[in-house]
C-alpha cells in the first residue's frame, strides 16, 4: 500500500512537470536559393539631348539711324537708296551675332536689286555698320505726306539660338497734292510774327494728339 502511495505521487509529479513545461518545436532547417535578376541590354541607340549653355547677354541688333537722301525727302516713282546704320548693342560674352538677314517688305516703296534682303555673316558686340537699301517709291502715293516700309531682322547667337527684331520706319515725300492749295513749308523755314502755335502729332493707328502754345505776352 505504502508503495502505491509512493508511486501516485510521483506520477502526479511527473503530470504536473509536463503541464508546466514549455513545449519544444522541431526546428527545420530553410536553404534560400538566390537566383540573379536578368540584365536587360536596350537594343535601342541612346540619344543624349544637348543642353544649351544659358546665355548672359545675347546680341541685341538695333537700328540707329536711317538717311534717304539731303533733303530726307522722296518724290513719287523715284529710285533712292536707303541707307541703315545698324549696331549690335549685346554685350560680351555671349553677345555675338551671325547669320543676319534684313528682309524689306511693303507696297509703298518696292525693294530693287536685291529681292529685297541683305545679309551681314558676323557682328561683334558693341560694332555698327550701315546697310543700304536701294527703293522705288510707289506711284501711288502722290498726294501723301509720309509712307512707311519694314524691316524684319532675323539672326543668331553662338549658340544658336534665333532672334527676330522688326522696325518700321517713315519716309517724307516732298510732292504735295497738286488739288491742294494750302501753303505747304516742306524742308525750309518762313519767317511769321507766331502769337499761337499749333503742332499736331499724327501716329498711325489712330494715336493723334495736338499741342497749342500761346506766346507770353
Amino acid at each position: 500500500m505504502k508503495f502505491k502511495t509512493i508511486a501516485l505521487a510521483l506520477l502526479s509529479i511527473l503530470i504536473l512537470a509536463a503541464m508546466t513545461a514549455s513545449p519544444v518545436l522541431a526546428q527545420e532547417t530553410i536553404t534560400a536559393t538566390v537566383t540573379e535578376s536578368p540584365t536587360v541590354t536596350s537594343t535601342q541607340p541612346y540619344t543624349a539631348t544637348p543642353t544649351l549653355p544659358p546665355v548672359k547677354n545675347r546680341p541685341i541688333i538695333v537700328l540707329s539711324s536711317y538717311s534717304v537722301g539731303a533733303d530726307g525727302a522722296i518724290s513719287p516713282g523715284e529710285k533712292f537708296d536707303l541707307r541703315l546704320r545698324v549696331a549690335n548693342i549685346g554685350k560680351q560674352p555671349d553677345g555675338f551675332a551671325k547669320d543676319i538677314i534684313f528682309a524689306f517688305s511693303g507696297t509703298d516703296f518696292l525693294p530693287l536689286e536685291t529681292g529685297g534682303t541683305r545679309a551681314l555673316n558676323e557682328m561683334d558686340p558693341g560694332e555698327s555698320l550701315e546697310i543700304v537699301q536701294p527703293l522705288l517709291a510707289s506711284t501711288t502715293l502722290i498726294g501723301q505726306k509720309v509712307a512707311t516700309t519694314a524691316i524684319s531682322v532675323t539672326y543668331n547667337d553662338f549658340f544658336g539660338n534665333s532672334y527676330t527684331e522688326n522696325f518700321t520706319i517713315t519716309i517724307n515725300l516732298s510732292q504735295p497734292d497738286p488739288d491742294c492749295d494750302l501753303d505747304y513749308v516742306p524742308n525750309t523755314a518762313q519767317n511769321h510774327e507766331v502769337i499761337y502755335a499749333l503742332s499736331n502729332s499724327l501716329g498711325f493707328g489712330g494715336h493723334n494728339s495736338a499741342l497749342v502754345i500761346k506766346k507770353y505776352i
